[in-house]
């Protein structure tokens, strides 16, 4: 979850979070030579300043690889088709507060969509994490899509409404923030924690397992 250096920028972020415009724009197709297992992928790709997808198969072969930008990658629909069951993997660089954050609702509706067996992200900052999302054989992937995007008014007002808390707080200046670099990253904090419960509970629901892993 990117963004930077503002309480209005945070907002803006949130709704960009919450938006669906991962996966379209111009494709950038890649060699997959440089990626030879999901661990060392992840640990090559994390500090990256534009966003990059890489696709394993069920043998842990790379299979393909996407570069995007700052904020999102593209790639084919023709060719997500096929990576039912696959493992996905793909960079959040660093934004707000110098963090890179948890999945966007484009990366959960990608999951669902094309069925990936595993879609992770790995997030840039110190003390970030990966954050994943495993289908089990009980998942009901549209069903959890349309959770999801029936959701978004009522997230998209909660996680609002921790950043508008903070930002309260800092400006009567209750003695909680040192500063108000220290409020913003409390916001957004606060407001990614909010968005991580609920994936957490709600995949639970449809059949799919939702973790973050150092």
């Amino acid at each position: 979850m990117g963004g930077r250096g503002s309480f209005s920028n945070l907002a803006k972020t949130i709704d960009e979070v919450l938006g669906g415009s991962s996966g379209t724009g111009k494709v950038e197709e890649i060699d997959v030579a440089p990626f030879k297992t999901l661990d060392q992928t992840e640990n090559l790709i994390r500090n990256k300043k534009r966003e990059v997808l890489v696709v394993f198969n069920e043998n842990g072969e790379a299979i393909k690889a996407y570069q995007g930008d700052s904020k999102s990658v593209a790639f084919p629909v023709a060719e997500a088709q096929k990576w039912k069951g696959c493992t996905v993997t793909h960079c959040h660089p660093k934004g707000i507060e110098g963090f890179g954050g948890t999945f966007s609702f484009a990366d959960m509706r990608n999951a669902t969509v094309f069925e990936f067996g595993s879609h992770r992200a790995c997030a840039a900052g110190q003390g970030e994490k990966n954050y994943i999302l495993r289908t089990t054989n009980k998942a009901r992937p549209m069903e959890f899509n349309r959770r999801i995007a029936a959701d978004i008014p009522w997230l998209r007002e909660r996680m609002h409404e921790e950043v508008r808390n903070v930002k309260k707080a800092y400006q009567d200046k209750t003695g909680e923030f040192k500063n108000y670099a220290h409020a913003l990253h409390v916001a957004r904090q606060r407001s990614v924690g909010f968005l991580n419960r609920y994936y957490r509970q709600t995949a639970e629901q449809y059949g799919y397992v939702y973790r973050t892993q150092k």
